[in-house]
């Protein structure tokens, strides 16, 4: 094993050149068997220990996309070094503490480990060169929400990048019955606590406090880049939202833990960033109003009444849900937006349609606790937003409404009550090529056609794709869209859905199939109104929610 130690350091000092010149790491070192006694006790069975540290990036999301770019550069190291060491290829060789400034100046290790940074031996594999510590390690003393928040960001870090000569992934797919791993919750309540001045005792170890932190953060930068609306969405419904389940994979896992070291410093509470507040818009997230190496013992880090010169003012905490119930919520709603109405009731005149609709959906419409009203039809999702955008024009969440009509529909008791509402068609956006059979075929497979697409702060249109990637081409150049668009949803066909409670007896998915077939039926009549009483009277026998 001695003779192989020069071609060692060798194969290090040109992969840490690399990852300097071509990743932009503020540095790579070296620590462990490998350097202690100059490799004495490095055996068959030793693990490369390395320090990466990060470059100075402004958020959650730019950290990682650093990390998930880097891991490529990880996984060639352990192939070279499985060929030098001539071993197995399905257990990582290297393990990798990638780590930011804050976390050398605090002195804060994955696994607790106290003056790791600050009281070990280092080499700098760029240069060669020896050290007791790294460069500012240990200058402040984190209190223990700051260092369990971080802790378990720096652990997820390792985790991604304990990858195998052959690919195999330490970080698995989580989907257990919890919306999310227990130990993603637990730091982010550590994380929420070290923001707030004063709390209750032990708050700082409820995984519900964290998952309600989490999903706050992911609410407020959902109307950003489209990573942030797929965690949410994820999140959401396994929170349980409608839609489709799907498990927490580690690329989710590790951003969420970026999330949770921003949450921290109080740098996501979406003060700034491009559209809906995102924090991470590739133009600069919010800054902490202090730096990490001025964190004293025990003290909170509190940024919720800061603003920084320029930067929009914070976002305020959700308010909790009044008396925790959706159909009290909505029942309150429907009866100021249909007051004195006791049987079904129709409306078509487009001013009384603003008016009814502007009621019922006005701000609040999201809690700490709780998106109290839905909408259902083949998708069924919270209704997070509404506004009118021209006379019969208007926007719930993404999707753009041309509302012809609608009906409150009152059921035997308030927890039945629900709206209908029914919009036209509107003309395709012309990014697609749509042509007439093309919009009948959908018609015929799902009862309407849709078109989603970009909308640019210019009003430039952007196909979903180039929404999705954030660039554009526009004549002779290709313009960066990120943080500039939001997504918008337009139906081109005649469209209808209903509106009610989310713990409504409509949230049941044995109704599901009965509602579209319903709902299918009321666009394709003449009148809709019989069929929409028809379906009320259905509405009406369903069984009430348990849960």
């Amino acid at each position: 094993m001695a003779s192989v130690i020069p071609k060692l350091h060798e194969l290090l000092r040109d992969w840490a050149l690399k990852a300097v010149e071509g990743y932009d790491a503020a540095g790579v070192y070296l620590f462990g068997s490998l350097i202690y006694r100059d490799g004495a006790q490095f055996g068959e069975s030793s693990d490369v220990d390395l320090v990466v540290t990060l470059p100075k990036l402004d958020n959650a999301l730019e950290r990682y996309r650093w990390l998930d770019a880097f891991v490529g550069h990880k996984s060639h190291l352990e192939i070279e070094l499985m060929k030098l060491l001539s071993r197995k290829g399905d257990v990582p060789i290297s393990s990798i503490v990638a780590i930011t400034d804050e976390e050398i100046t605090a002195d804060v290790h994955k696994d607790g480990h106290r003056e790791f940074f600050s009281a070990n031996t280092f080499q700098d594999l760029t240069s060669g060169k020896f050290a007791v510590g790294l460069p500012s390690a240990g200058k402040s003393r984190p209190n223990r929400f700051l260092a369990a928040a971080l802790s378990f960001s720096q652990k997820t870090r390792n985790q991604h990048f304990a990858i195998s000569p052959n690919n195999t992934l330490k970080l698995h797919a989580y989907d257990g019955d919890d919306p999310l791993p227990k130990p993603i919750m637990r730091a982010a309540a550590m994380a929420a606590r070290n923001q707030v001045e004063h709390a209750e005792v032990g708050v700082e170890h409820d995984v519900q406090e964290g998952l309600d932190a989490i999903f706050n953060e992911l609410y407020l930068r959902r109307r950003g880049l489209p990573q942030w609306r797929h965690l949410y969405e994820v999140v959401s419904v396994r929170r349980k939202a409608r839609g489709e389940w799907r498990p927490i994979q580690p690329s989710d896992q590790l951003l969420l833990g970026e999330l949770i070291f921003d949450m921290a410093f109080g740098r996501s509470n979406g003060t700034s960033g491009g559209a809906g507040g995102s924090g991470d818009n590739d133009q600069g997230g919010p800054k902490p109003s202090r730096k990490a190496d001025e964190v004293k013992v025990d003290e909170p880090v509190v940024i919720t009444t800061h603003t920084t010169v320029g930067a929009k003012p914070p976002v305020p905490a959700l308010p909790p849900l009044p008396r925790n119930s959706a159909s009290a919520f909505f029942h309150e709603r429907f009866a100021k937006a249909f007051p004195g109405i006791r049987r079904p009731t129709w409306f078509e005149d487009p001013a009384e349609i603003r008016l009814r609709l502007s009621s019922l959906l006005q701000e609040p419409l999201v809690f700490s606790n709780s998106i109290p009203i839905w909408w259902w039809r083949n998708g069924n999702i919270q209704i997070e937003s509404f506004r009118i955008i021209e006379d019969d024009l208007c926007l719930m969440n993404y999707e753009e409404l041309r509302v012809r009509r609608i009906a409150a529909m009152p059921g035997p008791s308030y927890k039945w009550n629900f709206v209908y509402v029914e919009a036209a068609a509107m003309e395709p956006t012309g990014l697609y090529n749509q042509s007439s059979e093309s919009i009948e075929e959908e018609v015929s497979r799902m009862g309407y056609a849709v078109e989603e697409y970009g909308l640019l702060d210019d009003g430039t249109l952007l196909t979903r794709p180039e929404y999705d990637d954030g660039a554009k081409k526009i004549g002779d150049e290709i313009i960066d869209t990120t943080g500039r668009s939001e997504l918008r949803v337009r139906y081109v066909s005649p469209y209808n859905f209903v509106i009610a409670a989310h713990d409504s007896p409509i949230n049941n998915p044995r109704f599901d199939e009965h509602l579209a077939s319903m709902l299918n039926k009321a666009l394709n009549a003449g009148e809709p109104y019989p069929i929409v009483e028809k379906l009320s009277a259905m509405i009406a026998k369903l069984p009430l929610r348990t849960r």
